[in-house]
Parts: structure tokens; C-alpha cells; sequence
């Protein structure tokens, strides 16, 4: 699987050469899939929906997910405020405040958690 991976890596590498510009979501996902095909154990990213619109941020998330699952790898990434689809689409969800964790779990026990305390997450 990831020698096919690496192939469509290095075909994309090939084909953005003849690019004058690229698109941010263009550039994350390659960079992704470049990491990937070192077929590591856990992929960590920091802030990979930072600069992209809502709609490109849920995009790269459901790659995310989807990359996650077929090639049964952990993905970790950090985000400051997800969008509800985003956090939703989360196996496991922690919430840190003031350098603290404050909840550690699945994002659909949160929303029954923060609904106990007067917290309201929009659907």
C-alpha cells in the first residue's frame, strides 16, 4: 500500500514542479502524504487546519480520517478551535485549557459532559 502511496506522491511532486503557485490545502496534503509514506508508527501533526477555510479544514480532517482507518495509523493533530463536523469526526477528543486537561475522550460524551454544565456545543 504505501509503495502506491509513494508513487502518487512522487507524481503529484512531479506535476506541482510545473506549478507557479499552489494552493495551502495543496501544500498541507502533500506534505502529509510525504511523512506518510515514511510508513511511521504515529503521524503528529501540529496545527495542519491552521490558514485553510472551513470547508478545506473539514476536507483535509476527512482525509485525515480516512488515511487513519486504511492504513490503520494513529493520527494526532492539535487545533485550536475546531469546527463541530471536525471535532465529531475525532476517535478521541482532548480539551486542554490554561495548560491543563480537562476532558480526555470520545467528542460525543463531551457534548453530554458540557451540556451537564451549562456548556453548549453547536451541532
Amino acid at each position: 500500500r504505501f509503495f502506491k502511496l509513494s508513487n502518487r506522491i512522487m507524481d503529484e511532486r512531479v506535476s506541482f514542479r510545473g506549478r507557479s503557485s499552489h494552493t495551502l490545502l495543496d501544500k498541507k496534503k502533500i506534505s502529509i502524504a510525504m511523512e506518510l509514506s515514511k510508513n511511521p508508527a504515529v503521524l503528529f501533526l501540529d496545527r495542519p487546519l491552521e490558514g485553510l477555510t472551513s470547508t478545506e479544514g473539514e476536507h483535509l480532517s476527512e482525509i485525515l480520517q480516512a488515511l487513519g482507518r486504511r492504513w490503520k495509523k494513529t493520527i494526532i493533530f492539535t487545533a485550536e478551535i475546531p469546527t463541530t463536523p471536525i471535532f465529531l469526526r475525532c476517535n478521541r477528543f482532548s480539551l486542554l485549557a490554561a495548560g491543563r486537561l480537562v476532558y480526555e475522550g470520545c467528542p460525543g460524551n463531551m457534548r453530554c459532559i458540557m451540556n451537564e454544565v451549562g456548556i453548549e456545543i453547536p451541532k
